[in-house]
């Protein structure tokens, strides 16, 4: 994406200290429950959210075996302020993943669902959406309890506003000036800690429509980037779908990663996760160690620059040396 845009279309310093303070005026006077209570349901949460006009606050944890996620409850969220003020906000979502207490599955499996939407890669991770469950602001333990926790979360909302400032400047805007607005608003978020934009596709498909001749640069970068967030979904739902369902004969997901395969070639990485996870298949399902060697090979081979590459690399040299 262009973030020299930013240097054209970049709001000045006293209208983005105007967001900031209104963020702190919009926490004062916020109403809403007096006592933080928190919800393990994500799409009753965004159903909440929307109806009181309210952000989710999503706690992704290891409430039973996580140090810092046990400090962090500890210190902040188990606190009657944070617990006090935080409704006024936001609806509460615990996705945990403990190592003893049993979850219904359903619920299990949501989590890990959220943990790969949301690429989570750490705990504790605090992740503010908006009511749509589209993602503004990340975060994660800090010192000096509750108060400078808040006062946190009161900095992350000013994130929100910009944003939506832009996406309102934006609809009144047409084809090229439509799309440059966009554009700043997503390259904002990601300088602001969201790397994934896969919620936002509503508004890379505007982006696309308003550089159809990628006379920007923008629908040519947009349209890999969907690319690899459509991908990357439907990889979990196939082998999510496989774990569920053991029964379920390997030859069909491998068939349909495949497929998967052709239509992802213009983001190398993305072949390569598939290829690793036809290798898994043939190895762990079907017990096929040519096809695990091949498809091992094929993976390093598509994306040669990457890290894991160069450990199949290295897993490959050893293999031919011990046969």
């Amino acid at each position: 994406m262009n973030t020299n845009l930013f240097n054209v279309y970049n709001m000045k310093k006293t209208i983005f200290t105007i967001i900031v303070l209104a963020s702190l005026l919009l926490w004062g006077k916020a109403t809403g429950a007096s006592v933080a209570e928190w919800t393990d349901d994500f799409e009753a949460a965004k159903n909440l959210a929307t109806t009181e006009g309210k952000d989710l606050l999503l706690h992704f944890t290891g409430s039973d075996w996580c140090p810092w996620c046990i400090k962090l409850h500890k210190e902040v969220l188990s606190q009657e302020l944070f617990k006090k003020e935080s409704p006024k906000h936001f609806v509460l979502v615990e996705v945990d993943f403990p190592r003893k207490k049993k979850q219904p599955e359903k619920v299990r499996e949501q989590n890990q669902e959220l943990e790969t939407l949301y690429q989570v890669e750490g705990f504790p991770t605090i992740i503010l959406t908006d009511s749509q469950g589209r993602p503004y602001a990340k975060t994660g333990y800090m010192e000096g309890g509750p108060d400078n926790f808040l006062r946190h979360l009161n900095e992350l909302l000013s994130i929100k506003l910009k944003r939506d400032a832009l996406f309102k400047e934006a609809a009144s805007a047409q084809g090229a000036e439509k799309a440059k607005l966009l554009d700043q608003a997503l390259n904002y978020l990601q300088s602001s800690g969201i790397e994934n934009l896969n919620e936002y596709t509503d508004i890379i498909d505007n982006i696309i429509e308003n550089d159809r001749d990628n006379a920007l640069g923008l629908k040519a970068n947009y349209e890999i980037l969907k690319i690899r967030y459509e991908s990357t979904k439907r990889i979990f739902d196939i082998m999510s779908t496989l774990n569920r369902n053991i029964s379920r004969e390997h030859d069909s997901a491998l068939k349909e990663l495949v497929a998967l395969a052709e239509v992802s070639r213009p983001v190398p990485e993305i072949v390569q996760t598939i290829y690793l996870k036809m290798a898994e298949l043939y190895r762990e399902g079907k017990k096929d160690e040519i096809a695990w060697f091949e498809n091992l090979t094929k993976a390093a081979e598509v994306a040669p620059h990457t890290d894991i590459a160069s450990q199949i690399f290295e897993l490959i040299k050893e293999i031919k040396e011990n046969r």
